[in-house]
């Protein structure tokens, strides 16, 4: 996800096209190199740094196209495109299960269903084949029309561009605060959402779990696009200046509401009904978390969100460990000191953001 920060200067100096194709090849070679591996080293490059760099130029890829075509419909596009991955990422577990049935009895196991699912995975490149080359620089019909120094130095400008960009930002009190409880609750939204088959085999619901996992799965894909319809509505415009922001923060606040819920949940019929409500708020999360900087940083909307992936990543590396270890404390009986850790560390920085906001931050 770190790359990502580097596809705003991409597609303005080459195109969204340029960026999906390189973005594809990166996801697909990772996943070669994994088949081949036969060793650590080979899986950490091919899985963690091609296919997640890959991951990561894609998905910010998809939302500066958003931006830049559906600017007045930003939120309904990117729950549309949201809600069209999760149906379609219901049916590949069961692809992959038969895969690894087929191969487990040709002891080919691991290399054949990675480079069969690399080979699904080429279907980004009909993607990017769709999209348009502009914007960025125009290819000429005659190439001696446009000499290479004033390509490179186009591109140059876009690059030094998005470094000023940062630095601005990164001197922005505004936008540290924003996305530091930004990147820290989201993270801890993607934490607690690990969690729930683990609640489930605590509170004694072992054979339960993959239902609960299932049901929080098909809630959350059909609560993406009513979320974006609402972020868009004219109906949180008037009431909020900045809508997708406040939809943001409510969200997080219902999430907190249903983590204290779930702590205290003791059958399963009120497990499923915390689910159910953490799906429709986390929906409302992952449709935002991203449109906080279209809301406050508009201008800046592309450095934005991609300098908010560091911040992330500092995040998602530290909740994970720290939870752990509040799980780990004696007293801690299932789960509970991780849920208050949430919950509690969310409702903080939410309060402190909206504080600040009386304030005119």
């Amino acid at each position: 996800n770190i790359f990502s920060i580097f596809v705003g200067p991409m597609v303005e100096a080459r195109s969204s096209r340029f960026v999906a194709i390189l973005a594809t090849m990166c996801q697909v070679s990772g996943l070669v190199i994994c088949a081949f591996s036969n060793s650590t080293a080979l899986i950490m490059i091919g899985f963690g740094m091609l296919f997640g760099s890959g991951v990561g130029l894609s998905f910010f890829k998809q939302m500066m196209v958003f931006e830049m075509r559906f600017r007045d419909w930003i939120g309904i596009a990117f729950g549309t495109a949201l809600t069209c991955i999760c149906l379609a990422g219901l049916g590949i577990p069961q692809i992959v299960r038969i895969l690894i049935g087929y191969f487990e009895k040709q002891k080919d196991l691991n290399q054949w269903t990675l480079l069969i699912y690399a080979g699904m995975s080429c279907i980004g490149f009909v993607g990017a084949f769709l999209m348009k080359p502009e914007p960025g620089i125009p290819v000429p019909d005659n190439e001696e029309a446009v000499p290479a120094d004033i390509e490179v130095e186009q591109e140059d400008s876009k690059f030094i561009q998005a470094c000023k960009d940062f630095f601005l930002l990164l001197r922005d009190p505004l936008y540290i605060v924003t996305a530091v409880v930004n990147s820290c609750c989201f993270s801890i939204m993607v934490y607690f959402i690990s969690l729930l088959s683990q609640i489930a085999k605590t509170r004694n619901f072992v054979d339960e779990s993959s239902n609960l996992v299932t049901i929080f799965s098909a809630c959350n894909a059909f609560a993406l696009l009513p979320m974006g319809l609402l972020g868009d509505s004219k109906f949180l415009a008037n009431i909020f200046n900045n809508p997708r922001k406040s939809l943001y923060i409510l969200c997080c606040i219902g999430l907190v509401l249903t983590i204290i819920f779930i702590s205290f949940t003791s059958s399963f019929i009120t497990l499923i009904i915390g689910t159910v409500f953490s799906a429709i708020f986390t929906s409302g999360m992952f449709i935002t978390t991203n449109l906080v900087y279209f809301d406050c940083f508009r201008t800046k909307f592309e450095s934005a969100v991609g300098l908010s992936n560091l911040f992330r990543c500092i995040f998602a590396l530290s909740i994970t460990p720290i939870a752990g270890y509040f799980n780990s404390l004696s007293s801690c009986v299932d789960l509970h000191c991780s849920l208050y850790f949430l919950s509690g560390t969310t409702f903080f920085l939410i309060i402190i953001w909206v504080g600040l906001g009386f304030y005119g931050w």
